[in-house]
C-alpha cells in the first residue's frame, strides 16, 4: 500500500507536466517534483539559448524547475538598466504568485496520485481476497500518508530555506555560451548588489542574463578584479582556445605543467600559453624545466621564483616558486625523464616533508604577505595553508593557487583560501576525452586584495557541455566533495633528521 501510495505522488506530478504562467518578464513553465539531492532546489533553463542555473535553495529533495518563454525583452531591459526597482518588484510579485499556484497544484497532483495508489492497493487486496470495510483502509491511508511526506518536505525546505545561495548558482551551458554568461553575470552582480533583498538581487541578475549584453546598453564596470587560474595543459594545445575564451583580457595564472617531460622539443608547443592573458604570471610545475620556463618569459610571461619575493601585478601582491621537482638542470633533460612525483622516487615522502619545510621558511622571509600565492603542488599549497594558519589564525586573506592533481577543489583554512582549477588541457594529450577541461575564475577586491568569489569551470571537449560552480569566498557551499571547510589547522609532519 505504501509503495503505490507514493509511486502514485511521486508521479503525478511528471505525468501532469509543467503549469504555465505569465509575468510581466516571461511566460514561465513550471514544475514541481521530488528529486535527487544533487538535483534539489531551483533548476533555471533557457531551452532557445540551451544555458541554464541550478542553486540549492533548501535542503529538502524537491526540485523547482522554471524554464523561460516568449521573454519581454522591454521588460528585460527595464528591470536590469537605470533604477528596475518597481520592475524587479513586479517580476518578484508574478514569481511569487506563480510558485504559490506551483505549490497548491503539486499538493493536489500528488494527493490525487496517493488516491490512484491506494484505489490499486484496494483492487490488489481485493484480489488477494480482503472484504469489507478493511478494503477502505488503503486509499484513505495513502491519502494520510502522502499527507504526512508532504508536511515533512514542506517544513524540511522552510527550515533550510537559504536565499543567499541564489547569488552562488551553478551555470551549465555549451562552452562558447558559458563564457558570454560568465562574463556577462559577473557584470550585472554590480548592478544588482545595491538591493538588500537577496532575491531581487539575483532576480535582477538572472533577467539581465535573458538578453543580450548590447540591449542592455552599458553594462557597469564590476567592482572586482578578475583572475584566471589555469594550470596542468601538458602540451595539449588543441585546449588553447577554449582557455583562451576565458583569460583573453584578464590577468592569468598559470601554475605550471606546461608540458610532460620539459625538453627541448615542447618548447614550440608553450610559446603560445605566454599571450593567454594580459599579463600571464606562471610557475613550473613537476613536468617542467628551466629551459621552458625559460621560453614562456621570452614570451612575455612573468615567470615567479623564490628568488623574486612579492610583485605587484595587476594591483595584487603575488609571490610564487618553482616546483620542487622541476627538472634541476640548466636548461632541458637530454632524455625522458623518471620520478617526476614524490611517490615514484626514493624516500619520496621525506623529501616531500623538506620541500614543505623549504618553502615555509622561504615564506617567513617574505618581505611582506602576498595576497596571492602560486604552487604547483596542491599538497604543498595546503600544507602551508595549514602552516600559515596555525601561526596567523586572524592575519589578512590569502589565495594559494595550485594545481597537480588534475582535480578541482577549493579549500578554506580560516583566512587562507586554496583553489586547485583542475587540468586545463584535459589531462594533456593522452587524457583528452577522458578529463574535462578545467579553470577558475577568481574575483578579488582590488582594494583589500582579498578573494571574493570563485567560478570553478569545467568543459568537456567531446560534448562542447560546460558548467560552473560559483563559491562566495565568506559563504561557501561546503559538501566534501568540490568544497571543502576545515576546522582547525593540521599540521604537517617534520621530516625526520
Amino acid at each position: 500500500m505504501a509503495f503505490c501510495a507514493l509511486a502514485g505522488a511521486w508521479a503525478a506530478p511528471r505525468i501532469a507536466g509543467p503549469a504555465t504562467y505569465e509575468t510581466d518578464l516571461a511566460t514561465l513553465r513550471v514544475a514541481a517534483a521530488v528529486s535527487v539531492p544533487d538535483e534539489r532546489g531551483v533548476s533555471f533553463f533557457v531551452p532557445v539559448a540551451n544555458w541554464g542555473l541550478r542553486a540549492h535553495v533548501f535542503g529538502a529533495p524537491v526540485q523547482v524547475s522554471i524554464e523561460p518563454r516568449a521573454i519581454n525583452r522591454a521588460a528585460v531591459v527595464r528591470a536590469v538598466t537605470g533604477d528596475g526597482g518597481a520592475e524587479v518588484a513586479l517580476v518578484r510579485q508574478d514569481i511569487d504568485r506563480a510558485l504559490r499556484g506551483l505549490a497548491v497544484r503539486t499538493v493536489l497532483l500528488m494527493l490525487g496520485g496517493a488516491l490512484v495508489g491506494g484505489l490499486l492497493a484496494l483492487l490488489v487486496w481485493h484480489l488477494l481476497g480482503v472484504r469489507g470495510r478493511r478494503l477502505a483502509i488503503a486509499p484513505v491511508a495513502s491519502v494520510e500518508l502522502v499527507v504526512v511526506v508532504l508536511g515533512a518536505l514542506f517544513g524540511w525546505a522552510a527550515l533550510t530555506w537559504s536565499p543567499d545561495r541564489l547569488e552562488r548558482p551553478s551555470y551549465f551551458a555549451s562552452g562558447e555560451e558559458l563564457v558570454r554568461i560568465l562574463d556577462q553575470a559577473h557584470a550585472l552582480r554590480r548592478s544588482a548588489a545595491k538591493y538588500s533583498d537577496r532575491v531581487d538581487t539575483s532576480l535582477r541578475s538572472i533577467a539581465g542574463l535573458l538578453a543580450d549584453r548590447p540591449s542592455l546598453g552599458a553594462a557597469p564596470e564590476p567592482e572586482t578584479e578578475r583572475v584566471v587560474l589555469a594550470s596542468d595543459l601538458h602540451n595539449n594545445v588543441l585546449t588553447l582556445p577554449t582557455l583562451r575564451g576565458y583569460s583573453e583580457g584578464h590577468p592569468t595564472v598559470l601554475a605550471g605543467d606546461f608540458t610532460v617531460n620539459g625538453g627541448h622539443l615542447e618548447a614550440p608547443l608553450v610559446r603560445s600559453m605566454a599571450s593567454l592573458g594580459d599579463p600571464v604570471v606562471a610557475v613550473s610545475g613537476n613536468h617542467d624545466s628551466p629551459g621552458i620556463m625559460r621560453t614562456l618569459a621570452r614570451r612575455g610571461a612573468t615567470v615567479l621564483t623564490h628568488d623574486d619575493g612579492v610583485r605587484t601585478i595587476a594591483g595584487l601582491e603575488m609571490a610564487g616558486f618553482e616546483d620542487p621537482l622541476e627538472f634541476v638542470g640548466t636548461s632541458f633533460p637530454s632524455g625522458l625523464r623518471t620520478g617526476l612525483s614524490f611517490g615514484d622516487i626514493p624516500e619520496g615522502h621525506q623529501r616531500y616533508l623538506e620541500a614543505v619545510q623549504e618553502r615555509w621558511r622561504w615564506w617567513h622571509e617574505l618581505p611582506e604577505r602576498p595576497d596571492v600565492l602560486i604552487v604547483h603542488q596542491e599538497s604543498i599549497g595546503r600544507a602551508l595553508a595549514n602552516l600559515i594558519w596555525n601561526e596567523d589564525p586572524d592575519g589578512a586573506p590569502l589565495a594559494i593557487l595550485t594545481g597537480h592533481t588534475h582535480v578541482q577543489r577549493l579549500d578554506r583554512y580560516g583566512p587562507i583560501t586554496t583553489v586547485n582549477s583542475g587540468t586545463a588541457g584535459a589531462g594533456g594529450i593522452f587524457g583528452a576525452g577522458s578529463q574535462s577541461v578545467g579553470l577558475a575564475l577568481l574575483d578579488f577586491d582590488p582594494e583589500s586584495g582579498a578573494l571574493v568569489a570563485t567560478d570553478l569551470v569545467r568543459t568537456n571537449p567531446a560534448t562542447s557541455s560546460a558548467r560552473a560552480q560559483r563559491v562566495m569566498t565568506d559563504t561557501p557551499d561546503c559538501d566534501d566533495q568540490l568544497v571543502f571547510c576545515h576546522d582547525e589547522p593540521e599540521l604537517p609532519e617534520q621530516p625526520a633528521r
